[in-house]
């Protein structure tokens, strides 16, 4: 009984010295040398695209990716930012890269160029036409939203639910935006005519040096302009 007692207690002992071994070994074979963190991109990430264009506004961003998708963040005053709701967005954790939502203008829709105003956004879509969210006075379309004074900051405001930019049955080529007017070339397959919208504290839509097509809250007036090219004036209010 006794012999059957000490086999059993040595056994016991053998198996905890090979269990102890085995430990020392993980522990002497672990590298505990201090390693360097890598950098953490601060990037924009858009479904694994790359960036193609930004637009800075006041207190806004907008970027593009290589898929012509947008994403958008910053102040959300006026739903400027078109994720339905006037959240500041990229100020958290967990608000950028993928948890960052695309911006949804209607079914099968890209974005061509973007371009951000103080407090609105509008983009050139891959059909040709031109969409902005925002406060109402800049979105050239008489879409703005009864109440709260501004398209974008509620839910189902945007996608299909934001109208386009009145500019008839033209095509949009260009857009670009100051502090609180935007401006559009548009052609017709024959001609380029220039189209502004929005704020005329300073005569930014109507200068007398030009003759424009005038989209003030979505109020047509009809003036043209000679051909233009290109458009790109920045920020001029």
């Amino acid at each position: 009984m006794r012999a059957t007692a000490r086999s059993s207690f040595r056994a016991l002992c053998l198996v905890l010295l090979l269990l102890a071994s085995t430990q020392l070994v993980l522990l002497t074979t672990k590298d505990y040398t201090q390693k360097e963190l890598g950098g953490t991109p601060q990037r924009f990430e858009a479904d694994n695209s790359e960036v193609a264009s930004i637009s800075l506004g006041v207190s806004h961003a907008c970027a593009t990716g290589t898929l012509d998708q947008m994403k958008c963040w910053g102040d959300g005053e006026y739903g400027k930012t078109g994720h339905e709701n006037t959240a500041d967005y990229g100020d958290e954790d967990e608000e950028m890269g993928i948890y960052l939502m695309f911006t949804d203008v209607g079914p099968g829709l890209t974005f061509t160029e973007v371009a951000t105003g103080e407090d609105f956004t509008c983009g050139l879509l891959s059909d040709a036409t031109i969409k902005c969210w925002g406060r109402n006075a800049h979105l050239g379309s008489a879409a703005g939203e009864i109440g709260s004074g501004s398209r974008g900051d509620g839910y189902l405001e945007m996608g299909t639910s934001t109208d386009r930019v009145l500019i008839g049955d033209w095509n949009a080529t260009s857009i670009d935006a100051g502090n609180m007017h935007a401006c559009a070339i548009i052609n017709d397959s024959s001609s380029d005519e220039l189209v502004c919208w929005g704020d005329n504290s300073y005569e930014q839509i109507d200068h007398p040096d030009f003759f424009l097509e005038c989209l003030l809250y979505g109020q047509e007036t009809k003036l043209k302009t000679d051909g233009v090219n290109h458009l790109e004036f920045g920020k001029l209010c």
